[in-house]
């Protein structure tokens, strides 16, 4: 599980870089509350350049408008509460598919023309390992089932103390710091 996501978080880093789009599965990470899931979302940001949204909004269909996507490499569903419906989970299947495996994507503004382009993006979630919240993910069936990576995450104990906001603030200062090495 560690290398099959270190390779995938190696293509984006590529991908981004080269300004290229590149095709890749969805990594869910999945595991206890407390385990580092929201950490290792901070990371991957970070890593893919600092900026994330989340499509949760634009890919259930609330909003008409996806444009505030466009800002980010990294579209990021940590903790989003999501339909157990199986069409609505279906649904944000398919708007994964189309953001990530299509060749170009239709953005929709607020009171502009959309435009259809090809950003260059990957897409992650974190979630509880519950059945309530793994609800989030599109049902694992035929022409989804290889698009998408199930991770468990495991609780580990960190270096530095991160429990209390100041304390958590400086671990991600020291992890920041640390990631042009990694």
């Amino acid at each position: 599980a560690l290398m099959a996501f270190c390779g995938w978080l190696q293509g984006g880093v590529k991908a981004i870089r080269a300004g290229i789009h590149q095709p890749a599965p969805m990594p869910v990470l999945a595991g206890e509350k407390g385990a580092g899931k929201s950490l290792i979302g901070y990371i991957v940001k970070q890593v893919f350049g600092g900026r994330s949204a989340n499509p949760m909004t634009a890919w259930s269909g609330t909003l008409p408008w996806n444009d505030n996507l466009l800002g980010s490499e990294l579209l990021l569903i940590d903790d989003s509460v999501a339909s157990t419906d199986p069409r609505a989970r279906k649904a944000l299947g398919a708007r994964f598919k189309e953001a990530i495996y299509s060749d170009n994507v239709e953005i929709n503004t607020r009171n502009k023309t959309s435009i259809s382009i090809r950003p260059v993006w990957r897409v992650m979630v974190c979630c509880n390992e519950t059945p309530e919240n793994l609800s989030v993910i599109p049902p694992l069936e035929e022409g989804i089932e290889d698009k998408i990576m199930l991770l468990k995450v495991s609780p580990v104990k960190t270096p530095m103390p991160a429990k209390e906001p100041e304390e958590k603030e400086a671990f991600r200062a020291a992890l920041k710091a640390e990631l042009p090495y990694f």
